[in-house]
């Protein structure tokens, strides 16, 4: 459908005028301003001028139309406007829009988040909703008497002192600030909201005397010590990281509070007379917990005390409504059932210090997801047979074997690492089993699996290839004793297939695999051709460390690694010894374009050895363009053991996304260059360079973390998708150049490190530092057998605890590196 078309039809419908992201510089002579249209939306284009006296107009949008200052036409032309009430200017450039809103008597709603505004007039209008955000005020703006929300988030203001009286004003929003002193020195009778978060406030006013109806505070990421008396009128109070030790006196005065984060503090000790009654969420992970007592609380349904001391289960007054337990990464060494009550559905103890099961635990008919890995448990009690667990993780743990009894509703059961031998005949007898991680165990034979979509037996000890799992999409059995692939096999619905470090000598061509997108078969003695025509979906294929050809030239899109330079392009990871490097980035092979990139170079220049991770989160091939950029940028240099050098190879890298970014159909994501991060190597010295939150970490006789060095201000908040946890909070950090939310542009800098006692050169995704704690990954270390095992093992220990597959580890083992 054409341009005039759609704005035909558009109008047809409603009184608007819409014209989004064409990229004219005026208005075509087939929209008819004169007609009484209500509202004009313009965003995402060069507009000049606008006609005069559009009476009828209420909202008009020119956001993203690249206004440096509004060109004085178009400014004539709005001041006519006399009954325009919305005007949306955000994500421009402007530094200066003069007294613009002042002469605006109509307007109640401006947007101008996204500028470069150092000042801002319009305290003699009637505006009512202002949103400033994301521009470089330093100072708190004079306001109309009429603004009811007012957003200066990510700005520069260092100070706030509200001196005016702003009686209708309910939501206050200075996020991301640079405040070091907060003050209200006037009533705000019906502020509701009031969000201070990521400053750097030590202090804040007596609240209760000048807000006294304030709902909703949130003063994250500051740097409180303690938290002053607030209002009884309290519903939701956010304080996580910030240097809280104690739980402030007053909040058991709270009332009418139902949500209170205290999470990522130093508080030791809770007791049951510090909480409020009616409390339905408390946040109190990764503080310095060690006792922890409930009260009687009437709605509460989630023990969040992750990360902590506890050595016991807290004791939660009775009635007791509290559905779900998040305890991991504790000292608890036993489970006291008088925890828990009858409605309990979720329990996750992981990396704990447990050493048995309660057989009375399985009594819970409401228990659905129970987590244990990490502890130190032998036996699994045979009562586990009559429960409803959909979700058992017990990995890490010193089972020696599974139990002859397993619910009938079990749909997901993760036991790698824990010395089992054989599958038992129930895993087969399962018939709602999905998921089956068995990885890293001894078991050699596989039986039917008839309902399992995703098996993960990779680095035991395996012969054969499992040939009976009719409905699985998801195949890991790489590191394994396999030689052949029989060619009747039920595997028709397999989506992804990692055979890499087997004992492969032929992949028989003549097999089909019509529904397969990812295949790995590196590192193994194939000298097989392939005919790529039996995999008619593939779009991924790894030959590193192999002698496979095809029959055919491999079709455009088709992401290759192979040892033959031709088709080294596109790789998508490339190793010369599988136990010098190994890495992983595990998806479903069902979102190939969100899988990140891995790359592993040795003997890249003159002794010098590049490994490096690129995010794919964006959906569509830049992570693809930026990894083969840092490739190409890097051999152009003379020397790379310099970080200036570096640093100035990642601006050439971001430079050439931007420029690729003009061509059409290239590069979709047209807002942020990928997170990346790489690693050169030289002898016993590395210079690291990264931009987001991908870090390098160093384990050996000292071990130590390296994460970007340019975090724009503080970190943001983010959403990760956490299978233990659900959709929760936390800190991430925004990606390089310019954004779709910040539009700001950051640099990367390199960073030299030095690798004399280093073991392991270790490059993790975000994914994997959300989840495991470095003392877990040093755990991790000495279990490995080699770098393909410790990957594996890192990677594992990841994917237990997310609801995504988007992992990424690449682990060098320095004894070993050229």
């Amino acid at each position: 459908m054409g341009v005039e078309e759609s704005i035909v039809r558009a109008f047809i419908q409603r009184p608007v005028i819409e014209l989004i992201d064409k990229g004219v510089k005026e208005l075509p002579d087939y929209v008819n301003v004169q007609l009484p249209c209500t509202e004009i939306n313009l965003k995402g284009n060069f507009i000049p001028w606008l006609p005069s006296d559009l009476k009828n107009l209420v909202r008009l949008c020119l956001s993203r139309n690249s206004y440096i200052r509004l060109p004085p036409p178009l400014v004539s032309a709005i001041l006519t406007y006399s009954n325009l009430e919305v005007l949306d200017l955000s994500y421009n450039s402007l530094t200066d829009i003069g007294t613009l809103l002042n002469k605006m008597p109509s307007l109640r709603t401006v947007n101008l988040f996204g500028n470069k505004l150092s000042t801002i007039r319009f305290e003699k209008s009637k505006i009512e909703n202002m949103d400033l955000g994301n521009n470089n005020l330093t100072q708190f703006p004079v306001c109309p008497e009429t603004i009811t929300n007012l957003t200066l988030d990510n700005n520069k203001i260092n100070q706030i002192e509200i001196k005016q009286s702003l009686e209708k004003l309910k939501k206050l929003c200075a996020s991301n600030n640079q405040m070091i002193t907060f003050n209200i020195l006037s009533l705000l009778p019906i502020l509701l909201i009031l969000d201070v978060s990521y400053n750097q406030l030590t202090t804040l006013p007596a609240l209760s005397n000048v807000v006294p109806k304030l709902r909703v505070l949130d003063i994250t990421s500051n740097m409180f010590p303690d938290i002053p008396d607030l209002p009884r009128t309290i519903i939701e109070l956010k304080a996580s990281y910030n240097k809280l030790r104690v739980v402030p006196d007053f909040i058991k005065s709270l009332s009418t509070v139902n949500i209170i984060d205290f999470s990522h503090n130093y508080i030791k000790t809770v007791d049951q007379s510090q909480i409020p009654t009616y409390l339905v969420h408390f946040r109190l992970q990764d503080n310095c917990l060690e006792d922890v007592s409930l009260p009687s609380i009437g709605g509460i349904e989630k023990i969040l005390c992750m990360k902590n001391q506890l050595s016991e289960i807290p004791n939660v007054g009775s009635p007791n409504l509290a559905s779900e337990f998040f305890l991991s990464q504790n000292c608890i060494r036993t489970i006291k059932m008088t925890s828990f009550s009858k409605l309990v559905t979720k329990i996750d103890l992981t990396n704990n210090k447990l050493k048995e099961i309660p057989r009375e635990l399985f009594a819970l008919q409401n228990l659905a997801y129970l987590f244990l890995s990490g502890n130190r448990i032998s036996k699994i009690p045979s009562s586990i047979g009559k429960s409803q667990i959909i979700f058992l993780a017990i990995s890490g743990n010193q089972l020696k074997r599974l139990p002859k009894r397993l619910p009938p509703t079990l749909e997901y059961l993760l036991a790698s690492d824990c010395n089992i031998s054989e599958i038992p005949e129930i895993i087969y007898k399962l018939e709602d089993l999905q998921e089956l991680d068995l990885s890293h165990n001894h078991i050699s034979i596989v039986p039917s699996l008839p309902t399992v979509k995703k098996l993960m037996l990779n680095d035991n000890e395996l012969t054969e290839f499992p040939v009976d799992i009719p409905e699985c999409e998801y195949l890991d059995v790489s590191c394994n004793k396999i030689q052949q692939i029989p060619h009747e096999n039920k595997t028709q619905m397999l989506k992804y297939l990692d055979l890499s470090s087997n004992q492969l000598i032929e992949f028989n061509s003549e097999m089909k695999f019509e529904n397969l997108r990812i295949l790995k078969l590196q590192f193994n003695r194939i000298s097989s051709q392939l005919d790529l025509s039996n995999f008619p979906k593939l779009s991924q294929i790894d030959l590193s460390s192999t002698n496979v050809t095809f029959k055919e030239s491999p079709p455009p899109g088709l992401i290759v690694c192979s040892p033959e330079k031709k088709l080294d392009k596109n790789y998508f990871i490339r190793y010369s010894n599988p136990d010098t490097a190994c890495g992983y980035a595990s998806t479903l092979g069902i979102r190939q374009l969100r899988e990140d990139i891995a790359i592993a170079q040795t003997f890249l220049l003159n002794g010098i050895n590049l490994y490096g991770i690129v995010d794919g989160r964006n959906y569509d091939k830049s992570h693809v363009f930026v990894a083969n950029q840092i490739v190409r940028q890097i051999l152009e240099e003379d020397d790379i053991t310099n970080e200036i050098v570096i640093s100035r190879v990642a601006k050439a890298v971001e430079k050439s996304y931007w420029s690729e970014m003009k061509n059409p159909g290239s590069i979709d994501n047209k807002f942020s260059v990928p997170e990346y991060a790489f690693v050169l190597t030289h002898k016993k010295d590395a210079i690291f360079c990264a931009s987001g939150n991908i870090r390098a970490l160093v384990i050996g006789t000292s071990t130590f973390e390296v994460e970007s060095t340019l975090v724009f201000g503080t970190p943001q908040l983010g959403v990760s998708l956490n299978r233990s946890y659900g959709v929760f909070s936390g800190p991430t950090t925004m990606s390089i150049g310019r954004n779709e939310v910040y539009s700001k542009e950051i640099n990367t800098n390199a960073t030299k490190i030095s690798l004399k006692d280093g073991r392991w050169l270790l490059l993790l995704s975000a994914a994997v530092r959300d989840h495991l704690t470095v003392k877990d990954i040093i755990s991790l270390s000495e279990k490995a057998k080699d770098a393909n095992n410790f990957a594996q093992r890192i990677r594992d220990a990841t994917y237990s605890a997310l609801n995504c597959d988007n992992i990424t580890v690449i682990v060098v083992d320095l004894e070993k590196m050229p």
